[in-house]
């Protein structure tokens, strides 16, 4: 009924809004962090990695399940990566490395 459909739209929205966010934060990020001589580059590898990991992730989720009978190993392995990023980001410096040439040089 209209529960499940707000439900669905917020499910939708939220997912637009944090996934599309991640398009134009990278390039940024990366610039910002390694400098721009490579910038090209940095975005090819980091995007084509996504591409790789994203579509071959339901994949491994859907065989696991397989031969399990459940999605927990597939949702632990994904809880655990989030965790993870999240720990990284927040020991990353907020400075680029000296002699890096910025986005913002």
């Amino acid at each position: 009924g209209a529960q499940g459909a707000a439900v669905s739209f917020g499910a939708m929205l939220a997912l637009g809004v944090f996934s599309g966010a991640r398009v134009p934060l990278i390039p940024g990020l990366l610039g910002h962090y390694f400098g721009t001589d490579y910038l090209a580059r940095l975005i090819a590898i980091t995007h084509g990695l996504a591409v790789i990991f994203a579509s071959s992730s339901p994949v491994l989720a859907g065989f696991i399940f397989d031969r399990t009978g459940s999605y927990a190993i597939p949702f632990s392995i994904a809880g655990f990566c989030a965790v993870g990023a999240g720990l990284l980001a927040l020991l990353i410096n907020t400075l680029p490395p000296e002699g890096i040439r910025s986005i913002h040089d």
